[in-house]
């Protein structure tokens, strides 16, 4: 007898519907108040956000999802699946030739300025791509997969934070914020392969653009592991979520404020799993009168956290 697919079946990269017993029975809400403070925000996004959220894993008989990264179930199933679409991406690259990336994009006053940080990011690493790759050939077999996650502190906290992060606020930070209010950080993780360059002439490339302090760096994947144990813990990491910041001095948890904040902003700009990965994948064809393709997926990052081993001073 021929058994029903489940989440594990789908294709790479593709969403799967929270079927599994593991998944179901996870919490739905990322955090318990999240919804409270929706509803108590009382905006169109917000109340939005709450009825599709509720609705996953009832409507439908049950196979609603409602995509959001608010929804436990939902974002645990987006992680497989970009796990997954990694592994595939990179399927033929040497680990000699990949490395975890790490950009600090900028930090912002308000959040209705992280999606325009984001996609000025997009499209700056698009036109360094396309520049080295006009320069030279070896240039497209360079590929990499790369994933948003933004950070928040309070403008009061500004002063406590790491000697790096003080360093990089002072060179990319808002000329002006509110001391009551956070300030929010843009930042990316993935993966690069380097192909025929070579990862530090890579990283000096990219370096020549993105040249703050620690504002970009690569760490080389674990010689002691395998490729695919290297890419899934790389993407676990890329995609977390902790709702945490790292002072110099103590670790602060996020009031559910900031939470739900963060949550409106994100369903009003990307409305689902949207705009928030970027792939570059390698060129083997004259791209003389072509652009690099830089595709930026239909579909949010949600945050999965996990323990990782790389040490990342950022």
């Amino acid at each position: 007898m021929r058994r029903s697919p489940g989440p594990c079946d789908a294709p790479p990269g593709a969403f799967v519907a929270p079927k599994l017993n593991t998944v179901m029975s996870r919490p739905r809400w990322l955090v318990d108040p999240l919804r409270s403070e929706l509803v108590r925000m009382n905006t169109d996004t917000s109340l939005a956000l709450v009825r599709r959220v509720d609705r996953c894993g009832e409507d439908w008989h049950g196979r609603f999802q409602c995509q959001r990264m608010a929804c436990q179930r939902c974002r645990w199933c987006y992680v497989q699946a970009q796990k997954r679409a990694a592994l595939r991406q990179f399927a033929d690259s040497s680990p000699e030739d990949m490395a975890m990336l790490t950009v600090v994009i900028g930090a912002v006053p308000g959040t209705d300025a992280i999606g325009p940080t984001w996609k000025g990011f997009g499209k700056a690493l698009r036109n360094v791509m396309e520049f080295q790759r006009r320069r030279s050939e070896a240039w497209r077999t360079v590929q990499a997969i790369a994933w948003l996650e933004v950070d928040a502190v309070l403008g009061a906290d500004v002063p406590r934070l790491k000697p790096i992060k003080t360093a990089q606020f002072a060179e990319i930070g808002p000329l002006s914020y509110r001391l009551n209010d956070p300030v929010w950080w843009v930042t990316c993780h993935g993966l690069i392969d380097s192909g025929e360059v070579g990862l530090d002439r890579v990283e000096r490339a990219l370096k020549d653009h993105w040249h703050g302090t620690r504002q970009l760096h690569l760490v080389r994947l674990h010689r002691n592991r395998t490729k695919e144990a290297n890419i899934k813990q790389v993407a676990s990491y890329a995609l977390k979520h902790r709702h945490k910041t790292e002072l110099a001095d103590r670790t602060m948890t996020w009031p559910i404020e900031w939470v739900a904040e963060y949550h409106n902003w994100l369903g009003s700009w990307s409305r689902g799993f949207q705009s928030v990965k970027l792939s570059i994948n390698p060129s083997r064809f004259d791209i003389v009168d072509r652009p690099v393709v830089i595709s930026e997926e239909v579909e949010p990052m949600p945050f999965e956290h996990s323990v990782s081993t790389f040490t990342m001073i950022y």
